[in-house]
């Protein structure tokens, strides 16, 4: 069973990526519930596995204990609490580390099912139907803020950027490493709006999008346009799709064969 609880869930999961990849639009998904799906996926491994491996370890000692060939965990296996500990502190990792991913991927966005230059004319079209100011930061990175929001910040915040034009044109700003950059972008950040990192893979259809900054209006905003243009956005067939779909095709019949295995070992198991 424990097996099944390990497969099951994966499947279920390759069978939405395959929905969502087989879709006639592309799809946008908050980073938390992104990353939920993930944990989804190996549920079955962080609330069976771990476990069995604990119970696996307590018998293996145990059976090591009687025989008198015990040769680790001397004086502390025989304490039941040290075992219980073990148990609290597996789940309390497991619990605290999945809290923790889900928090830090409150700044990340996913978009499923797209290609990569269509999404460069859809994020181009939302931000200007926004009438918002963008600025190349470097492959990938672009600061945006809204128009005439710069006027309003004084100049020793804005030394570092006496480049930027008014126009979606590269700058060149101070290093982060340095002391001037790392105040200037903080006053800029803080100020202006969001800097936003764009992670792409063609082969996966799929891109995401790292938010830094303290403007939850202004990424609200684009976010919500950007939703409304990708269902707007027709995508070609996505090979993915495909993957995903065979893939958990072959975990559910890996499954039934397992469930198959269990019941004929259970009947054969019956007395006569």
């Amino acid at each position: 069973m424990i097996f099944l609880a390990f497969v099951v869930p994966l499947a279920c999961y390759c069978l939405f990526l395959a929905l969502v990849n087989r879709s006639r639009h592309p799809i946008l998904i908050s980073g938390p519930w992104d990353f939920a799906g993930i944990l989804f996926a190996v549920s079955g491994f962080l609330v069976l596995g771990g476990p069995a491996a604990l119970t696996g370890l307590h018998e293996r000692w145990r059976m090591s204990w009687l025989l008198g060939q015990t040769r680790f965990l001397l004086g502390i296996g025989e304490q039941w609490h040290f075992w219980v500990a073990l148990w609290v502190l597996y789940f309390a990792i497991v619990i605290g580390g999945s809290a923790a991913l889900l928090w830090r991927r409150r700044q990340e966005t996913s978009v499923y099912n797209i290609d990569p230059a269509a999404f460069d004319e859809v994020l181009n079209a939302v931000l200007e139907r926004l009438s918002l100011e963008t600025h190349s930061r470097g492959p990938q990175r672009i600061l945006i803020h809204r128009r005439g929001v710069s006027a309003n910040v004084s100049a020793t915040e804005t030394s570092g950027y006496s480049q930027m034009s008014s126009s979606s044109t590269a700058v060149s700003l101070p290093p982060v490493g340095s002391a001037q950059g790392a105040s200037g972008e903080g006053a800029f950040m803080s100020h202006l709006g969001m800097e936003l990192e764009v992670d792409m893979f063609p082969t996966m259809r799929h891109v995401s999008l790292h938010w830094h900054g303290s403007d939850r209006v202004l990424r609200r905003d684009i976010e919500i346009e950007l939703a409304k243009a990708l269902t707007q956005t027709s995508t070609p067939s996505n090979p993915v799709g495909g993957w995903m779909l065979s893939l958990a095709v072959c975990l559910f019949l890996l499954s039934a064969l397992g469930l198959f295995a269990i019941i004929v070992f259970r009947i054969l198991q019956l007395p006569g």
